[in-house]
């Protein structure tokens, strides 16, 4: 029998008077209103492999920090999970994640982790992220930057013109390397909330936290974990690590994550399975799928199309065209339906289909077409899956579909089975015009499948093509593909690709116009081989991506016959490096305060605020940055006076520049006010006056630096 380690009793420390809880496994308000959803306590000698993948999420390195992780480094023995930094020829980490393993939508996560000791350059850290890897958005439940002891809370996301966005807060509960601690973090349709040890730390709710939680929300399918320790070379970091700080080592005792019930507060309840899930249409890149709808106790938001274990596209109703897949390559698709509250239904039946050969010849199935007669799969070499056994009596087919490649001739080719001895006649008719005939003669068995070609001139749009007949052969699919001596020539490869607006989180790709006998309708583009967009124009915005990482662009062009280019000339893209967040709160001893008094009174801050006198006072931060250029500064302030405060913001003794300070709902309700500045290599000042005239400025909690 496998021995499970038993929840710990609680241990207490008395400290000061005070009952200090040492061990809390209970997400907030008790774990009456919620249900665990995942659990490791780390027994037995090896990674639990179900529940943790080696490396981070994407592999074993990651471009923004200086170490490599390797498994030998995060072991399991003695009930603990111990990730170790050292120095190998190089720094060497351990690191674990969940990604596709375990994910969820909302919620509390928690972890009970024995911290190493800070020191310049070392970044220990548990956080989350999107489980198709997106970055932003990012939420830090827990960090420590170096020689800096407190706990960080982050957030990160990108607002509307894909500008990286983040928002963090900390706390100093002295050397939390000497025992274990708490760290949970509960995550909300409306707001995020940091613990240590069972107390709340920092809250981060709407509307503040609009940004974040509008993209945050919007994930697909859950966030997964990662536990780590980052060698982080920076000077927020405190600098450097030192080889002879090293090895060190964070111990995880145990990892949960809860979900709130719904009479907790939330909704918990699935949607129902799709059902009937069947391809209606397929190409040499295309497949269209079509399904049953789902039902829910509140209401379905839209359907996740996977091909294998590959989320391809959400949409909001029964069917979808998955693009971009390879020609001749067989695809197995199944939907599952979300609500919400993030709840998602199991996947739907499976579709295996075979895309087809490079030909710009486009299927249409029979079985799932307007028919009389019956669908059947007992008899072979059909495609799709089944297909349509005419009636005895007068029947019919009718498909309904876009022309492929706008109007213009076409063959339309009907693929059938006749086992007998004579033919069993058949016509075609396309868009109500003149009906042609075949006799749709003898195949040599039922499992033998023949095709016979109509022609036909399509319209731009939809298109109608009915085959009658009684007593008819089997009927498999329709084929359409541009007639011969239609357009089969592709454009040219489009060239001169370049980027610009390149920041840390994206950038814009443009590329000069390919030609076209013909005149070209859209351009493929591709990040590292995966297609990112298919815009009609000459360049497309490039998002989501990770800072200081290289990127492979390549495009081709595309005609109305479905002609496609080669793949341009590849364009290698590197984002913009990242700077910060570096997290100084106001009551820290390296900020000069003025005719300043820090108070706790109006609640909501990190520790104390700055409370500005009625006239004047200021406070005034030293700010360290690697080079010289541009830096994003978020003050974050409370303005419950009701209409706006000002406050004269100056760098490195330049004339002041008044900023206003928007009013908030409340003195303990807590904002960000962000500028960009321009800031010196190294050293610089800060300094956030209040105005000369009552009612004075704002209440400041802290300043935030961080690269735009």
């Amino acid at each position: 029998m496998k021995m499970t380690k038993p929840i710990r009793p609680l241990r207490w420390l008395l400290a000061a008077g005070v009952l200090i809880n040492l061990l809390r496994a209970d997400p907030p308000g008790g774990p009456a209103g919620w249900t665990l959803t995942f659990e490791d306590q780390f027994n037995g000698t090896s990674l639990d492999s179900a529940k943790w993948s080696h490396g981070f999420g994407w592999g074993p390195n990651s471009s923004s920090f200086h170490e490599t992780t390797r498994p030998q480094n995060a072991t399991v023995a003695n009930g603990v999970l111990s990730i170790k930094m050292e120095y190998d020829n190089g720094y060497k980490s351990g690191a674990v994640n969940s990604r596709n393993k375990f994910i969820q939508k909302y919620g509390y996560w928690e972890a009970r982790i024995k911290l190493p000791g800070a020191t310049a350059g070392l970044l220990p850290a548990f956080w989350a992220k999107f489980n198709n890897d997106q970055w932003p958005p990012e939420l830090d439940i827990l960090e420590v930057f170096g020689s800096n002891r407190a706990a960080q809370f982050t957030v990160h996301w990108s607002d509307a013109s894909s500008s990286h966005r983040q928002s963090g807060g900390s706390w100093d509960g002295g050397d939390l390397s000497t025992a274990y601690h708490v760290f949970g973090c509960e995550w909300d349709q409306n707001y995020v909330r940091w613990y240590v040890d069972g107390v709340l730390r920092r809250t981060y709710e709407r509307p503040a936290a609009d940004g974040f939680l509008n993209q945050w929300n919007s994930v697909s399918d859950g966030i997964y974990m990662m536990l780590n320790i980052h060698a982080a070379n920076f000077s927020w970091t405190g600098g450097t690590l030192s080889q002879s700080a090293l090895p060190r080592i964070m111990d995880v005792d145990w990892v949960r994550v809860w979900r709130k019930n719904a009479g907790g507060g939330g909704d918990t309840q699935a949607p129902t399975t799709p059902t009937n899930l069947t391809s209606t249409a397929r190409t040499d890149t295309s497949v269209s799928l079509a399904w049953a709808s789902s039902s829910d106790n509140v209401g379905v938001t839209g359907y996740d199309v996977y091909a294998g274990a590959s989320l391809e596209t959400t949409v909001p109703g029964t069917s979808a065209v998955v693009t971009g897949l390879e020609p001749a390559t067989t695809y197995v698709f199944t939907v599952r339906a979300r609500d919400a509250a993030g709840n998602v239904s199991a996947a739907s039946n499976s579709v295996s289909v075979t895309t087809e050969a490079a030909s710009g010849q486009t299927l249409y199935e029979a079985e799932v077409a307007s028919h009389t007669g019956s669908v059947r799969s007992d008899i072979a070499g059909f495609t799709g899956l089944g297909f349509v056994d005419m009636p005895s009596t007068a029947g019919s087919i009718t498909w309904t579909f876009n022309a492929p490649a706008g109007a213009g001739a076409y063959t339309l080719g009907v693929r059938y089975a006749n086992g007998g001895t004579t033919g069993r006649p058949g016509s075609v008719t396309v868009n109500g015009g003149q009906s042609q005939s075949s006799a749709f003669g003898p195949t040599g068995a039922w499992t033998s499948w023949a095709t016979t070609d109509f022609s036909g001139t399509l319209v731009a749009g939809t298109n109608t093509v009915v085959l009658s007949a009684t007593n008819g052969a089997n009927i498999d699919h329709l084929s359409v593909r541009v007639a011969p001596g239609g357009d089969t020539t592709p454009p040219s490869t489009p060239s001169g690709l370049a980027a610009s607006a390149v920041t840390q989180a994206g950038f814009t790709l443009s590329w000069n116009a390919a030609t076209d006998n013909v005149g070209v309708t859209a351009y493929d583009v591709y990040r590292d081989g995966v297609l990112a967009g298919s815009p009609a124009t000459t360049s497309l915005a490039i998002t989501g991506l990770a800072p200081g990482t290289t990127y492979a662009m390549t495009v081709r062009a595309r005609d109305a016959a479905g002609n496609a280019s080669p793949l341009s000339a590849p364009l290698a893209v590197t984002t913009a490096s990242g700077f910060g967040p570096v997290t100084i709160q106001a009551e820290d001893s390296s900020v000069v305060r003025s005719n300043i008094s820090l108070s706790t009174s109006n609640g909501g801050s990190v520790g104390s605020y700055a409370d500005y006198p009625t006239t004047g006072g200021y406070c005034q931060w030293t700010v360290e940055v690697p080079s010289a250029g541009t830096y994003t500064l978020a003050f974050r302030y409370a303005n419950g006076g009701g209409s706006a405060r000002s406050g004269l913001l100056s760098i490195n003794g330049t004339s002041a520049v008044t900023r206003s300070f928007a009013a908030t709902s409340s003195w303990s309700t807590w904002t960000d006010h962000v500028v960009s500045v321009t800031l010196a290599a190294g050293t610089n000042t800060v300094r956030l006056s209040g105005p000369s005239s009552s009612p004075g400025m704002a209440n400041v909690d802290s300043l935030t630096i961080r690269s735009p």
